[in-house]
């Protein structure tokens, strides 16, 4: 099963060069990236313990940190901007099995995790032509969802199982900081610039985003 990415509302400072503000004001924007997170929230907490209470007990780990991104906004000026964007495709997932004589229990677990988030944004330029550096404080609210199944076994035969599915909500403050790259021909073609983005959000999930955003 397919697990997604975090549920958020952010508030970001982004500072971009003059050739990133290419596009005359009180215009719109938008853009789609690849993300690469690290540091996910891990499924299996509940069941370390657990397993640690047995003589003979196991448990793994694994993640996908590839997810995707895609935002929108509104410039009001050359520093002033309001944005919005959505990130998925995010999850991760654990294994544990504990052995107690003729018993034995396996738990699977899958988490997803969802984003949306709303950004204000200004900008400066920086001294490399076509080049802007940005930053930014927000609010993020993650939505998390994790499926879970266990099957017990006597005597290497399964006469037990069950599945939960759980959802919840959770509220932080997110740090972005990051660049826009605006090259000077992509003025004849709809002010395009290449956007690279670290976004440092809650429960320590770090995500780096590549990307490409257009003015309209």
């Amino acid at each position: 099963m397919k697990m997604f990415l975090r549920m958020s509302v952010a508030v970001s400072v982004i500072f971009f060069s003059a050739a990133a503000f290419a596009a005359p004001d009180d215009t719109w924007y938008g853009g789609i990236g690849f993300v690469l997170a690290r540091h996910l929230p891990n499924p299996a907490t509940s069941d370390e313990s657990f397993v640690a209470s047995f003589p003979v007990g196991t448990i793994s780990r694994g993640e996908d940190p590839r997810g995707w991104r895609i935002y929108a906004g509104y410039r009001f000026n050359s520093f002033v901007s309001f944005e919005s964007g959505y990130t998925g495709g995010l999850s991760s997932e654990s294994n544990a099995r504990i052995v107690d004589g003729r018993f034995m229990e396996t738990r699977f677990r899958e988490m997803e995790l969802r984003s949306l988030d709303f950004s204000l944004v200004a900008g400066a330029p920086t001294p490399v032509r076509g080049l802007g550096a940005f930053a930014g404080l927000g609010v993020e609210r993650t939505m998390t969802e994790i499926w879970s199944r266990y099957d017990f076994y006597f005597d290497g035969v399964q006469f037990f199982s069950r599945e939960e599915y759980s959802r919840k909500y959770d509220m932080a403050t997110v740090k972005r900081v990051g660049f826009v790259f605006n090259p000077s021909w992509s003025d004849r073609n709809g002010n395009w610039a290449i956007r690279l983005e670290h976004i440092d959000g809650s429960a320590g999930k770090k995500s780096t985003v590549l990307g490409t955003q257009f003015s309209f």
